[in-house]
Order: structure tokens, then C-alpha cells, then sequence
């Protein structure tokens, strides 16, 4: 899981790393590029991005707990937090 910006500089959005570019795609961005999926809840829509593995933050959480960041838009979390904040 990583955190890449998205939609704009100044936000950070939940990604899936899918895979590092190959073939013809990885000889036009270079060796320092991954590919990351970010789901979107409008329209069902999914979006591939290339991005430099160097712009992006590492997480150290699992698939399930990502989805449910996703799926509950940052409600649903394992940490408990006091009420009010």
C-alpha cells in the first residue's frame, strides 16, 4: 500500500502497487517508475497511474485494512480514537 498525491499536489490518496512498468511503457519513464491503483466510488470508475517510486510513502498496512479506509471513507479504522475528536 501506498500513499501517492492524488488528485492534485496537495492531497494524498491510498493506493494499491500493482506492478513496475515493463516492455515499452518502462523504456519511455525509466527504472524509477511503479504502477498504483486508486479506486474511485463515482461511476465505479478505476484509475492506473505511473508513478516515481521516490513521490510516493510506503504503508505498512494490509489490503483489507486499505479497503476499509476506502470503503468507509477513513471512518472505519482499528485505532480508537476518544469521542469528539
Amino acid at each position: 500500500m501506498l500513499l501517492v498525491r492524488y488528485p492534485h499536489a496537495e492531497a494524498w490518496s491510498i493506493a494499491f502497487q500493482t506492478n513496475i512498468p515493463e516492455g515499452n511503457v518502462a523504456e519511455k519513464l525509466g527504472p524509477d517508475y511503479v504502477a498504483v491503483f486508486i479506486p474511485l466510488r463515482r461511476a465505479r470508475e478505476w484509475v492506473l497511474f505511473f508513478v516515481k517510486k521516490s513521490e510516493t510513502i510506503e504503508l505498512n498496512i494490509g489490503v483489507d485494512q486499505a479497503l476499509k479506509y476506502i470503503v468507509s471513507m477513513g471512518v472505519a479504522t482499528k485505532e480508537k480514537r476518544p469521542r469528539g475528536q
